[in-house]
């Protein structure tokens, strides 16, 4: 900017001479008149000179303006034209995505007509089971089933490895353009498989992958501690790796390496040097892809540049199952597709399941606990049980209370079948079984109604029964076999005599070894007949002597 500063200094020098004073005096008069007229032109030339000048001022703030605008024009240019190349990339794939759609209608028509003759394979390593004779290219497939879930996806399968591939909206290199701040430059992923097919195809693989490269220009990922660039996975989160799978640090696979342009930088692009660098990598991690969006920044400069490049969601191999199945989600693996019931093994112990295939395994209620079921072949036990684990071996699957052989009696336990042996409460003790090993019980009677004796064992001479000969009909008494509980009754008649009017009484007792156990009392004042009746249950040990003595006071 230009300004214009004018100075102007004047002396008057007044010279008077004495005669002529008069003549010089009006000749200052007229020569300051004069001065003043010539300060005041000059003052309006001043005036106006000043006025130009701040309107030359202006105009040079307006071209400044100017330019600033015709840089920003510049680059809107710039990045119209990036949009525009972008667009003409995307006007081609939507052309692209007509023709599947067509094909798409077109097969989905023919599905539906042939429903009932066509078996959809749920990956493309199924297809090239089914066919080793096709070639690459695509191919329809259900991986959550046909018939249920969602409709069948379009995917590209490599015949040579049995891998599939699914399509999205950015495979080609796109430009990020210019902006300066984190993630203002941003893109959704769109897939043509719903979130649902992907899941399951993940499921179904034995592993899945995507690649992601950046062609970047004085455009760093990562610059004093600021993230500019990043990914969201499936579920919409960060993720700041761009290699592998590990999501706890920010790094590139030169980074893992060792190799970088920078030893102290992660990616290539983190060395900001206005040179093209290049981080390129593999995302492992299937439980998180597909990726969904990605995320740059800092290209504000005008050789600041950005480029993405992002590989199909590709899967390959197949989930082994070995032996036999375990779980629904074995069962489904193995290509079941029928909700229903389901025998499962589970260690030893083969559980009953219901497996509602119209849902994936990740889904709630994809598999119900119905019950258990321990199957054999053939017992692996043989002998006189002393366990619960015995019983297990036997063949024995219903939970419950048992009898067992303990160490010298028979014990009663609770088996839980639905446990392993290992488990503390597999088997449970509850106590002793009163168990006989031999029958002992008699029943004796008198033909001589008769007997006076007192503080005398009563003899009997009728035996009804007596099982196991414990009872001696000549002594009265009876010798317990084996220790245990048992119960005595006896019943008679007293007979008072009618010549005696004073007052008499009667007591029976059973006697153990000589020691009364129980005893029925009788008391009569006058002659009559009355019945009694003596029981008792006693706890003996083995060979002790009982009998039934008779006195009368």
């Amino acid at each position: 900017m230009i300004r214009l500063t004018i100075f102007h200094v004047m002396t008057i020098l007044v010279l008077i001479w004495p005669g002529q004073i008069l003549a010089a005096e009006l000749t200052m008069e007229q020569e300051f008149q004069h001065l003043k007229e010539n300060f005041i032109e000059l003052r309006d030339i001043l005036a106006l000179k000043k006025s130009r000048l701040e309107t030359l001022e202006l105009k040079v703030m307006q071209h400044d303006l100017l330019e600033e605008k015709i840089a920003q024009l510049e680059r809107k240019i710039i990045r119209l034209e990036a949009k525009d190349k972008q667009c003409e990339i995307l006007a081609e794939k939507v052309s692209q995505l007509d023709i599947v759609l067509e094909k798409q209608g077109q097969t989905s028509h023919q599905l539906q007509n042939g429903k009932n003759s066509i078996i959809m394979s749920r990956t493309c390593r199924e297809v090239r089971d089914g066919d080793p004779s096709l070639t690459s290219g695509m191919y329809w497939i259900d991986p959550d089933g046909q018939g249920i879930g969602d409709g069948p996806i379009y995917v590209y399968c490599d015949m040579a490895t049995g891998s599939t591939s699914v399509l999205h909206d950015s495979e080609g290199p796109m430009n990020v353009g210019h902006c300066t701040d984190p993630g203002c430059y941003s893109r959704a992923i769109n897939y043509s498989a719903s979130q649902r097919q992907i899941g399951a195809l993940a499921e179904l693989s034995k592993e899945c992958h995507q690649s992601i490269q950046y062609d970047c220009n004085y455009a760093p990922l990562e610059f004093n501690g600021v993230t500019y660039s990043w990914w969201n996975d499936k579920e919409g989160n960060a993720k700041f790796f761009w290699t592998g799978s590990d999501s706890s640090v920010h790094t590139c696979q030169c980074g893992i390496d060792g190799n970088c342009i920078d030893p102290n930088a992660k990616c290539n692009c983190d060395a900001t040097l206005p040179i093209p660098q290049v981080d390129s990598g593999v995302i492992t991690d299937k439980e998180i892809l597909p990726i969904s969006r990605l995320n740059f920044g800092r290209t504000p400069l005008e050789t600041s540049s950005g480029i993405h490049t992002l590989g199909r969601y590709e899967c390959t191999g197949k989930v082994a199952i070995v032996g036999m199945p375990t779980s629904c989600e074995d069962l489904w693996r193995i290509g079941h597709s029928l909700s229903g019931l389901y025998l499962v093994l589970e260690g030893e112990i083969v559980k009953n399941v219901y497996c509602n295939f119209t849902k994936l395994p990740s889904d709630a209620g994809f598999q119900s606990l119905i019950g258990y079921a321990e199957v054999k072949p053939k017992p692996t036990y043989f002998g006189i049980p002393t366990s619960c684990a015995n019983l297990k071996a036997t063949g024995h699957t219903s939970s419950g209370l048992y009898s067992v052989m303990g160490t010298a009696k028979v014990e009663s336990i609770f088996c839980d079948f639905t446990k392993l042996p290992s488990d503390a409460s597999f088997q449970k003790w509850i106590g002793y079984n009163d168990v006989k090993s031999a029958a002992a019980y008699f029943y004796v009677q008198r033909s001589n109604a008769h007997f006076n004796q007192t503080k005398t064992p009563i003899p009997f001479d009728v035996e009804k029964l007596n099982a196991g000969g414990a009872f001696n009909l000549n002594s009265g008494k009876f010798t317990t076999p084996v220790k245990g509980k048992y119960f005595f009754t006896a019943s008679g008649i007293p007979d008072f005599p009618a010549s005696s009017s004073a007052r008499q009484n009667m007591d029976i007792g059973l006697y153990k070894n000589g020691g009364l156990m129980g005893a029925a009392h009788q008391l009569m004042q006058i002659f009559m007949a009355t019945s009694f009746r003596n029981q008792r249950t006693v706890r003996v040990l083995m060979n002790m002597d009982h009998w039934l003595p008779y006195f009368n006071q």
